[in-house]
């Protein structure tokens, strides 16, 4: 009993700040993933549009592969990894919320 008088206050700081770092963790984390995907779309947005703006010349293929080229050079620069097919799948998420001049059919 003397054991828990002498050391119960500070057991019990110990775990409630056990608590709020993990809280803070998972906080952390969630704001991380999320930051990432709105930085991924932004950039996505962005190579597709400079490369429909830049290449009219180009076929939609060509676009298509310049965009997607782009997107994970960009990327790269930031860190952020990515894979071919969620650079694929980001393409055609923002040629359905733009007109994209046939690039999201390739």
């Amino acid at each position: 009993m003397s054991f828990l008088i002498e050391y119960g206050n500070t057991i019990l700081y110990t775990v409630i700040m056990a608590m709020i770092s993990y809280i803070g963790l998972a906080v952390k984390n969630r704001i991380t993933k999320w930051y990432k995907l709105l930085e991924e779309k932004e950039v996505a947005k962005t190579c597709v549009n400079a490369v429909n703006k830049i290449y009219k010349n180009k076929t939609d293929k060509e676009r298509y592969n310049l965009a997607l080229k782009n997107i994970n050079i960009l990327l790269k620069e930031r860190n952020i990894k990515i894979s071919e097919l969620e650079a694929k799948l980001l393409i055609s998420e923002v040629c359905k919320t733009m007109d994209c001049e046939g690039i999201e059919n390739v």
